[in-house]
């Protein structure tokens, strides 16, 4: 509200009395190494463990990994284009350990739905 008036109405004189709550600043933290390997055990089946690996040497979100075109002859993933305005889609890469577990797997394991994946991911979580 204060930017609005201040920088886009130009009228600063009209929020200059305004008390607005600081914010603190809660600092996320993140897993440890072993927090994601007994993660990775703990995950149901194949499928969801290329996911991850995927996922963690990518960088991708969740929908950007399912929906991208996947080069396994450059281990490269390419995500569908989108119109979004935060986050511009750029090709990315899995490792070794990702191509190792997808050559033993038969099919396409980023055929699942996003809504699938993070209920399996949430549910292995909080076990």
């Amino acid at each position: 509200m204060k930017v609005l008036f201040r920088d886009y109405l130009k009228h600063p004189e009209m929020v200059n009395d305004f008390k607005f709550p600081s914010v603190s600043v809660k600092p996320k933290t993140l897993p440890s190494k072993e927090q994601l390997k007994t993660f990775f055990h703990a995950l149901p089946d194949a499928k969801y463990k290329i996911i991850f690996l995927a996922l963690v040497s990518s960088g991708l979100r969740i929908s950007e990994l399912l929906s991208a075109d996947i080069d396994r002859q450059s281990r490269m993933i390419v995500p569908k284009s989108h119109d979004g305005k935060n986050k511009k889609g750029w090709i990315s890469f899995y490792n070794d350990e990702t191509e190792e577990a997808l050559n033993k797997y038969q099919g396409n394991p980023f055929e699942n739905s996003r809504s699938t994946v993070t209920h399996v991911f949430k549910k292995t979580g909080s076990s």
